[in-house]
């Protein structure tokens, strides 16, 4: 169910404590309902997670239910070997390119140990494709061994790196091709969006019986406002010849959108400053690519449209000597 087109004009703002109160209620009242109801969507949900990381996870949904109700909404649609497709796909092309950097390096010596996990690692990887079988195996390759003299030190350690890259990797990818597991985690992920859904209809209407929306409300309602509207768009367009953004590293997506709809496709109406590096408030939903992202975008128009500022007056050397490491 959408949110109204806009706040009734008595609406009253949460503050923060006063949100994070609602939501933790919220989510408690919701869980406890569930399970009255005998719901097995909840009921597997919290035989996953356990009663306190599944009220962390379902508080966290509802902070950023605007991301998830579009994510939701794309994966309710789709079926399970949609799901699954992109993301096996993304690990056999990190497989593959941890292969071609096996390839390119060897030692001269057969009996060298290390020598033998790189030919053992590229006979698993000729494989058809990837299975359970082939990423146990990988994950269980042997790193020890290996002669500085016959490989080179820089070349030996070069290949350790890659042999451990490809044993985590494998490791990690175990769960998305064992069956069971993926039919089990399918299931939860269906269940997390249902549940999901009911709850953050609840949210809602918790906060309509207060009369009250939250911050988080007020970025949302903005956002549809400026999207639906051709001409408050155009009004705030003509008024704003120019929009400067600071600590654009804490930026969300939503926050990012508002911008966009704000500054129109007209270059150079945006000035901003940000660092990756100085990224602290991904915990509130801030998202460090979004900064990312506009860089790029930037640079495409105009490649001399990012500045680097690479000196520092605060801080001491070793400092920054750490940072930039």
């Amino acid at each position: 169910t959408p949110l109204p087109r806009r706040a009734s004009d008595s609406s009253m703002t949460l503050n923060q404590t006063e949100t994070i109160i609602l939501l933790h209620r919220t989510v408690r009242d919701f869980i406890n309902d569930r399970l009255n109801q005998e719901a097995g969507a909840m009921v597997r949900i919290l035989t996953a997670y356990g009663l306190r990381r599944t009220q962390e996870i379902l508080v966290q949904m509802l902070e950023q239910r605007e991301i998830i109700s579009a994510w939701s909404a794309r994966y309710r649609v789709l079926s399970d070997q949609e799901i699954l497709e992109p993301l096996r796909a993304d690990a056999r092309a990190d497989v593959q390119s941890l292969s071609k950097g096996l390839e390119a390096l060897s030692c001269t010596d057969q009996e060298d140990l290390i020598e033998q996990s790189r030919q053992k690692a590229l006979t698993l990887l000729s494989s058809k494709d990837l299975c359970t079988d082939v990423l146990i195996a990988l994950s269980s390759i042997t790193l020890k061994g290996g002669s500085k003299k016959k490989w080179g030190e820089e070349a030996l350690k070069n290949m350790k790196v890659l042999l451990t890259d490809l044993r985590n990797l494998s490791e990690s990818l175990i769960s998305l091709y064992d069956e069971e597991k993926v039919q089990q985690d399918l299931a939860l992920l269906r269940s997390l969006i249902s549940e999901f859904d009911l709850l953050n209809e609840q949210y809602r209407a918790e906060k309509s019986g207060r009369g009250a929306v939250d911050f988080d409300d007020l970025l949302i309602l903005a956002l549809d406002l400026l999207k639906r509207n051709p001409e408050v768009r155009s009004r705030y367009q003509r008024e704003l010849s120019t929009l400067l953004m600071d600590e654009l590293q804490d930026t969300d997506r939503l926050q990012m959108e508002i911008v966009h709809f704000l500054r129109g496709d007209e270059p150079g109406r945006i000035f901003a400053v940000g660092d990756a590096k100085q990224s602290i408030y991904s915990f509130r939903g801030a998202d460090v690519s979004v900064f990312q992202a506009f860089q790029h975008q930037i640079r495409a128009h105009d490649p001399h449209g990012v500045i680097s500022l690479n000196k520092n007056f605060r801080s001491q050397k070793e400092i920054l000597d750490f940072l930039n490491h």
